[in-house]
């Protein structure tokens, strides 16, 4: 810490004081026991870095003080490369100012510490302890870069505040401590900072990090060193891969693999055209070869190569050659000249088809995935803390890279304690407020289950809603539901490397609500389905009439009122498809789909009325 240059007594009070007292040993300790004081002076206030009331200041341009304290601290065995006078002058700053404010809190101390058998007293402790015993401060250590900068410590500001700092960087050259001080600069990020205690120690702490509430982390303030998180929702792991153009996009696993086999088809393809045409083009060049112009030009051996080459293209390989050329191919076939010759046009023509694939199939090549998995999350709260800050729960998305086997058995409902998550900046309207990534130093460890009363946003397990029960969600929730499609709209590309389509579905509870709000249409829910999310098998059926579809983690959009639409939209976290057999909850039964198909059969009235509207919406 550093303070206030009005507030720094440094050797003025050091001047005033008798050195004129008997020397002490190295090893001599102090005559007063140091009382402990409280980290607050009466009224609350933090101790004020000016120099107390009452205590003599020498005359300014004078520099005996340090001079003689240094001479004292030499003729008791201190080393003159380590007592030197920035050394004693620093340390003679900061213990006239501790004494001065000691006599300043208790008056019983009053008049006994300004006294410069002390000052040496406690010099001479200093120079003890930092040299011959090596227990600098940590600030020292900081400055002579003997630390990382990015370890969990507390420092405290020029106004007196405490602060548990946690991934700080360090900018600056290596040198000693006094001299880095005037040019090293210790960059801090936001979501590393937190306000401290008045009675926390200064320096290194056994905690190796900060931690951060879910709800306090800022999106552009850096690395988050700790936070805890209840999962609520798991999502399936996805893939996110670089089109040959260089867009990205993001898959499921199947749609990768059939866009790689596509992929190399088109590859396999387009390399045997490429040959096919090297090769026709190869045979010209023979053929020109083999003219009297081009034999006068051709190199050693070249003649030959080009009738070895034509006649293994029509079959009848070195049959067709006289004796003599037999015998002077097979000369040539051992002369240097022959395989340069041969390794140069073989270098030179996979040089050309390189060069022909690349510009046929892109500069991309294959689309390289990564596999990408994500969390929904909510902070662990206590449901008693700032209740009138809190409007709406945060939820946040964690994405994991290239999940581990550990990271794949996490389960919906544990809480656990994160570690160097990176915030990731987002904008536009409709996106999570705070979405995170994970990094190389991303650790998770398990907690304790906390009961579910004292957290205000607990683990909600999983339940199938129909739609009555939709229109009782808030917008931004995400739900599991199911029920009968009426419709859907064709496969639409609205950008490249993506595909939407919109599904409409009811259930028995429409029925429901027209019995309670005797709306102007019948309610139903609106799903506009994209290719993220295992969702492609339903993509592939555009004209499917009538099927039962069923769907996990659901992003609620929005209500339209006039056309009486719950919208909902795939998320990252969402899955689902077509009902070929039944899903493996146990919430949704055989008989709940058994229940539905023979609603569905019994108001075939119904059923017509509601694809005839949706034919007209779509």
């Amino acid at each position: 810490g550093a303070i206030a240059e009005a507030g720094t007594p440094g050797l003025e009070a050091a001047r005033s004081l008798n050195v004129s007292l008997q020397h002490r040993g190295l090893d001599t300790t102090p005559p007063i026991n140091w009382p402990v004081l409280p980290d607050q002076i009466s009224g609350g206030a933090s101790p004020s870095p000016t120099v107390p009331a009452g205590l003599t200041v020498g005359q300014r341009g004078s520099d005996s003080g340090c001079e003689d304290f240094e001479k004292l601290l030499l003729d008791a065995g201190a080393r003159s490369q380590n007592a030197s006078k920035p050394w004693v002058e620093n340390h003679l700053q900061w213990i006239c100012w501790k004494l001065a404010a000691k006599e300043a809190q208790h008056t019983k101390l009053k008049g006994k510490l300004r006294d410069a058998d002390v000052v040496l007293d406690e010099l001479k402790m200093r120079y003890e302890r930092e040299v011959n015993r090596g227990q600098s401060s940590w600030l020292k250590r900081l400055l002579e870069q003997d630390v990382p900068a990015s370890h969990a410590m507390v420092l405290r500001i020029a106004v007196g505040m405490k602060l548990r700092v946690c991934g700080s960087e360090l900018q600056g050259q290596q040198q000693e401590a006094l001299v880095a001080a005037k040019s090293t600069t210790l960059t801090l990020i936001a979501n590393g900072v937190k306000r401290a205690t008045l009675s926390s120690k200064l320096g290194q702490q056994r905690q190796r990090s900060v931690h951060l509430p879910l709800t306090a982390i800022d999106p552009a303030g850096g690395m988050v060193p700790q936070t805890d998180v209840v999962i609520q929702r798991k999502g399936p792991v996805l893939i996110w891969a670089r089109a040959p153009d260089g867009s990205s996009y993001t898959t499921t696993q199947k749609g990768h693999a059939q866009a790689l086999g596509r992929q190399e088809a088109h590859a396999c393809q387009v390399s045997e055209t490429v040959a096919a045409e090297l090769q026709g083009e190869e045979a010209a060049r023979c053929r020109r070869a083999l003219t009297p112009l081009g034999k006068r030009k051709a190199a050693a051996g070249e003649e030959l190569y080009a009738q070895a080459l034509l006649s293994e293209g029509n079959g009848a390989g070195l049959g067709r050659l006289t004796d003599q050329q037999q015998h002077q191919l097979e000369r040539y076939l051992f002369l240097v000249a022959l395989h340069r010759f041969k390794e140069k046009r073989k270098a030179e023509m996979e040089a050309q088809q390189q060069k022909m694939l690349s510009q046929r199939l892109g500069a991309g090549g294959q689309a390289a995935g990564s596999p990408v998995m994500r969390l929904l999350v909510a902070p662990v709260i206590h449901k008693d803390v700032h209740p009138e800050k809190i409007i709406h729960a945060p939820w946040s998305v964690i994405r994991i890279w290239r999940p581990t086997d550990d990271i794949m058995h996490l389960s919906e409902g544990d809480v656990y304690s994160v570690s160097g998550l990176i915030p990731v900046e987002r904008s536009g309207r409709g996106r999570t407020p705070l979405e995170l990534s994970s990094g190389r130093t991303t650790c998770w460890e398990r907690q304790q289950p906390t009961p579910a009363s004292c957290l205000r946003w607990a683990f909600q397990p999983r339940v199938w809603l129909q739609l009555e029960q939709v229109l009782q969600q808030m917008p931004g929730s995400y739900i599991d539901c199911f029920g009968m499609a009426i419709g859907a709209t064709a496969i639409q590309h609205p950008e490249h490397h993506t595909a939407q389509q919109f599904v409409f579905l009811v259930d028995q509870s429409v029925q429901r609500l027209n019995l309670q709000s005797k709306p102007k249409n019948d309610w139903m829910l609106g799903i506009r389905l994209t290719k993220s999310g295992d969702i492609m098998g339903f993509l592939e059926l555009p004209n499917q009439s009538t099927a039962f579809c069923w769907f996990k983690s659901l992003r609620l959009s929005h209500f339209d009122m006039q056309n009486c639409i719950c919208n909902l939209e795939v998320d990252s976290l969402t899955t689902g498809g077509v009902y070929k057999a039944p899903p493996r909850d146990q919430h949704l039964t055989d008989q709940k789909m058994q229940d539905l198909l023979a609603w569905s059969q019994a108001e075939e009235v119904l059923m017509q009325k509601l694809q005839g509207r949706v034919s007209s919406l779509i």
